[in-house]
C-alpha cells in the first residue's frame, strides 16, 4: 500500500533527487561562465581533455564547487519531518538525522537526541571551518588575487 516500506523508500529517493537541482544549476552557471577563448587556445596549444579539465575547467569553477559544498553541508543538518499514521519519522537524506529523529520521536529520549543534534551541528561546523581554512589553496578567484 501507500504506507509500505517500499513506498516510503520511493518517496525518500525522490526527495533526495529533488536536492540535485540547485547544485546542478550552480555548476551549469559556473561552466557557462568559462570563456570559450581559454578553452580554444588550450586546445590549439595541444592540451588534452584531462589537462583542460584539471588546469582550466576545475580551477575556474572552484568557487562554485566551494559554494555548493558549503550549502550542501549546511543543508545536511536540516532533515525534513513527515507524518505517517500519526507517527513522526525522518524524511531526511542523512542516516544520522534519521537516528536522531528515531531517538526523539520513537524512543522519547529527548536528552540523548538533543546531544546527538548538537554533536552533529559541531561536526558540520568543523567541516565547514576546515573548508574555509583550506579554500585559499584550492579555490581560485579571478579578480581577488588569491
Amino acid at each position: 500500500g501507500i504506507y509500505s516500506d517500499a513506498a516510503r523508500r520511493l518517496v525518500f529517493s525522490l526527495n533526495s533527487l529533488w536536492a540535485i537541482g540547485p547544485g546542478m544549476l550552480i555548476m551549469l552557471g559556473a561552466m557557462q561562465g568559462i570563456p570559450r577563448e581559454i578553452e580554444e587556445s588550450a586546445r590549439v596549444d595541444g592540451a588534452g581533455p584531462f589537462y583542460r579539465l584539471f588546469s582550466i575547467t576545475l580551477p575556474m569553477i572552484s568557487p562554485a564547487i566551494f559554494f555548493a559544498l558549503v550549502i550542501n553541508l549546511i543543508s545536511a543538518f536540516g532533515g525534513v519531518l513527515l507524518l505517517d499514521r500519526g507517527n513522526v519519522f525522518s524524511g531526511s537524506q542523512s542516516p544520522f538525522d534519521d537516528y536522531i529523529s528515531h531517538q526523539m520521536f520513537s524512543q522519547f529520549d529527548l536528552g540523548y537526541a538533543t546531544a546527538l543534534a548538537w554533536a552533529f551541528l559541531v561536526l558540520v561546523l568543523l567541516v565547514i571551518i576546515f573548508l574555509f581554512s583550506t579554500s585559499r589553496k584550492w579555490v581560485h578567484y579571478e579578480d581577488l588575487g588569491r
